[in-house]
């Protein structure tokens, strides 16, 4: 079973640089990018269309769908890691997001500690592996699955798919300010490649050429 994460298109938020709300929507640009990576994903043929629940997923998948021939499915699992309301429209680059970011990383084995009404790391980690198992579930099923999800949410499940654990500080710093590595609308190709074997990853990153 292949899975295609695919990132939103952009925004007018991801332009400046700003924490957004769920119901932010595309740009005219970010509806033109989704629409090239929608014609790139025809060829992969999918048989199912999973998008978050976010205004600008949902439109982002719609396009895909349009494309694919799907109509998307949304699922509460694959949304963006939730921030403090607070930092909407403020930007990511802030003394107070990476206090959020640094608080975060050290408290990341308290499941009762939280920055506002953010996400702990403790549930993002949870969210992560019940959105992996979800995807593993339907093997046997599906051959060819397309995500549309967000950045840090997707860096977060690619890190938690060959591990049980929390991740260490240093992983858990990188995978929150990676953030701009992951362009809008670029795909990490997933496939899933083993039968639930204790101890061995059932997940590979395919380098797509």
């Amino acid at each position: 079973m292949h899975v295609y994460f695919v990132r939103h298109g952009e925004t007018e938020e991801n332009r400046r640089h700003v924490h957004q709300s769920p119901n932010t929507p595309l740009s005219p640009r970010g509806v033109d990018g989704v629409r090239t990576t929608a014609s790139m994903l025809r060829v992969v043929n999918p048989d199912l269309l999973i998008s978050s629940e976010y205004t600008r997923a949902l439109e982002s998948a719609r396009i895909i769908g349009q494309h694919v021939g799907l109509e998307p499915v949304t699922n509460g699992l694959f949304y963006e890691i939730v921030r403090p309301s607070s930092f909407y429209q403020k930007s990511i680059f802030s003394f107070k997001t990476l206090t959020f970011v640094f608080f975060s990383c050290m408290r990341r084995n308290n499941p009762s500690w939280r920055y506002e009404d953010a996400e702990n790391a403790v549930m993002i980690a949870d969210r992560a592996q019940r959105a992996l198992a979800y995807l593993e579930s339907l093997r046997g099923t599906r051959q060819s699955v397309v995500v549309v999800s967000h950045s840090v949410f997707i860096n977060v499940m690619v890190a938690y798919m060959c591990r049980n654990t929390m991740l260490r500080i240093t992983d858990m710093l990188g995978t929150f300010l990676r953030i701009g590595k992951l362009k809008n609308g670029e795909v990490v190709h997933l496939e899933y490649v083993g039968n639930g074997a204790k101890g061995l990853c059932n997940w590979r990153i395919v380098q797509d050429k």
